[in-house]
């Protein structure tokens, strides 16, 4: 990820050639940027260029969040469909007497539990709340599970995992061995969690995307090629 800077604000983009690109072109949706170049361009004069029109695209960036600000607040209604490893869950809204909201999932039902003084206005943001950091805490585990699974399968070790809440980066690993997962995933289909791990994973070897780092990443998922790109048609669609 390349990333633009306007005095303190910072714009990380992704930068993709195009044979079918006839000129420079960004799109913005859902916080994440990117820019398309026609595939003939060299890189260098294309990022000269995107630099020269910085301030015409913090203009649009910043179009775009204000939109984002102005879409209704989900309401999280009785009947709605949520992903979950790539299965639709069936929400289930109940008020209760305790004093702590509660969520219980039971089989392809998610049920949730929220206090009787919470007021039915104030019923989204809590919801979305107790939603996120149920699915924290769910892909916690399971990355973590996968994590040691993987690891160990193909010997290597990792020094420490963080669980992320980024909007243009779906994970990483460090020179030192660190690796960080964006929860966020834990909405895609299981095999698509295997490959992120699996990809975070390689660069305990190769620190880089070169032919050595694919043909690990290929030695454990074989069809890794169809997984990641379901990751860029569909990462988008990854959120509450």
């Amino acid at each position: 990820m390349r990333q633009l800077k306007l005095n303190d604000t910072v714009i990380r983009y992704e930068l993709v050639f195009s044979n079918r690109a006839k000129r420079i072109s960004a799109r913005i949706r859902e916080g994440q940027m990117k820019i398309t170049v026609p595939q003939g361009l060299t890189e260098k004069k294309a990022v000269a260029f995107i630099e020269s029109a910085k301030e015409r695209i913090f203009g649009l960036w910043q179009k775009a969040l204000a939109a984002e600000e102005q879409k209704p607040m989900r309401r999280y209604d009785e009947g709605e469909h949520l992903l979950f490893l790539g299965e639709m869950l069936v929400l289930s809204v109940t008020k209760s007497r305790r004093q702590a909201i509660q969520i219980q999932r039971r089989d392809q039902n998610l049920i949730i539990s929220i206090p009787t003084q919470v007021s039915d206005n104030d019923d989204p943001r809590v919801i979305a709340g107790a939603l996120e950091a149920w699915y924290k805490t769910q892909a916690r585990e399971i990355f973590w599970a996968k994590l040691n699974q993987f690891a160990a399968l193909m010997g290597v070790e990792y020094r420490q995992f963080r669980l992320k809440d980024q909007k243009t980066r779906w994970g990483s690993c460090s020179a030192l061995g660190n690796i960080n997962l964006n929860w966020r995933v834990i909405l895609a289909p299981e095999c698509v969690v295997d490959y992120l791990v699996v990809h975070e994973l390689a660069h305990l070897r190769y620190l880089n995307h070169s032919s050595d780092f694919w043909h690990v990443v290929e030695t454990y998922l074989p069809d890794y090629r169809g997984l990641r790109s379901w990751l860029k048609e569909h990462g988008r669609e990854l959120g509450l």
